[in-house]
């Protein structure tokens, strides 16, 4: 389509769900270049990681969410463990910043560092099982 940008794009609906799409077609249609932009992924454990970046404030919010009978976290900056994430941990009531450390192989993993804290937590709520704490960095 002429009226989409070349390439992939992804525009949100006024429900909020979202359309990707890859446009073959040649286009003079360039992208939007909005100062926020959003995105969100779930794990296969059910652990859920939404960002919202607002370049015109150069802030962050994160909303990281999971089973409030246990403690979950998100990684970033990484492929893999052994390249030792920055990671977001939730544990009860309590969040944490950790950057994970490795124990020579992939598969052993060690605990890593505390790191002090950048992320000031907004909200912390628990529905139906759920807990979702809401972040800004």
């Amino acid at each position: 389509s002429s009226s989409l940008p070349r390439g992939c794009s992804v525009s949100r609906g006024a429900c909020g769900a979202s359309s990707a799409t890859f446009n073959t077609a040649h286009s003079a249609v360039s992208c939007e270049a909005g100062a926020r932009r959003v995105g969100q992924v779930t794990s296969l454990v059910g652990v859920t990681l939404g960002i919202a970046l607002d370049a015109a404030s150069d802030a962050a919010t994160l909303t990281l969410s999971g089973p409030a009978g246990g403690w979950f976290g998100a990684g970033l900056h990484a492929m893999v463990m052994a390249d030792q994430p920055y990671t977001i941990v939730v544990a009860g009531e309590e969040v944490f910043e950790q950057k994970l450390g490795t124990c020579g192989e992939e598969a052993q993993h060690c605990a890593g560092t505390r790191l002090a804290a950048s992320v000031t937590v907004l909200s912390d709520s628990v529905s139906g099982g759920v807990r979702t704490v809401e972040m800004s960095r």
